[in-house]
């Protein structure tokens, strides 16, 4: 894991208690039809950094490297950097991670997808990749990729000095984080009971610009783990037996991203 000086020490002070780490993740802004963010797109990524919160030792941020989302963290950095705070804010990075696989059926999602956005917008083309059987295994690859940088970040807090509270934000894309959502948290019913097949029409929606979910590691006193996702205001429970899963799936066939093509528009 990469070093964060100033939070990761080499030193004898006590490190990896009472650590609160929130992963990030969140979509881009809106974009265009040439996958370029719009005016609307860059004017909200640098609002949302000018009311951002920051955790006490400050922010990372990375980015999956389409225009679309480096120049949504860029933005957000932008506005960040408006509030004139004192707090730091580290070095981004791009992460290929976090980046869309190349699709093992690419000319058939490619077609299909562009009729659903055509029909219903940019929420067709999430609800149809969450349907699409051809999709899921590169899905699976993809959400994989994220519960295997958010085990490596969950490892690397206790290596933290003790008490230090940091946020990893990362710019990536609807349809993983839907994927991601699905497959770890457990969101219930009104009585309670797990609800099996998630189903985002009745959860508020597909994930939409600049919309996301944070994955909360809190290292006790005792240097105890405990999780929790946060999703549209709601806390919810993680699914630690499929969250291993995922990390082992990984380990197995590692997710590689591409970063030649905007998006499937730009290879029709």
């Amino acid at each position: 894991m990469e070093k964060l000086k100033g939070i990761e020490r080499q030193n004898n002070f006590e490190k990896g208690r009472n650590v609160n780490l929130a992963i990030s993740f969140l979509r881009h802004g809106e974009k265009d039809l040439k996958g370029e963010l719009t005016d609307v797109g860059r004017a909200k990524s640098e609002e949302l950094g000018k009311q951002k919160e920051l955790p006490k030792d400050g922010i990372k941020l990375y980015a999956s490297p389409f225009r679309r989302t480096t120049s949504t963290m860029e933005k957000i950095i932008q506005g960040i950097e408006m509030q004139q705070t004192e707090k730091k804010i580290f070095k981004s990075r791009h992460r290929i991670m976090l980046a869309p696989p190349e699709w093992e059926h690419f000319d058939h999602l490619a077609r299909k997808a562009k009729e659903m956005e055509e029909k219903e917008g940019h929420g067709g083309v999430f609800r149809y990749m969450m349907a699409e059987p051809l999709a899921q295994k590169d899905l699976e690859r993809w959400s994989s990729a994220l519960a295997y940088m958010i085990n490596q970040y969950r490892k690397g807090g206790h290596r933290f000095y003790s008490g230090s509270d940091i946020e990893l934000q990362h710019i990536t894309h609807d349809t993983v984080i839907g994927d991601f959502l699905r497959k770890v948290a457990i969101f219930r019913n009104e009585n309670g009971q797990k609800i099996e097949d998630i189903n985002f029409d009745n959860l508020g929606g597909s994930i939409n610009f600049l919309e996301g979910f944070s994955f909360v590691v809190n290292i006790d006193k005792e240097g105890q783990e405990h999780f929790k996702i946060i999703f549209r205001g709601k806390e919810l429970e993680v699914d630690e037996n499929k969250f291993k899963e995922l990390v082992n799936f990984y380990k197995e066939e590692p997710h590689k991203g591409r970063v030649s093509k905007q998006d499937y528009k730009s290879q029709s």
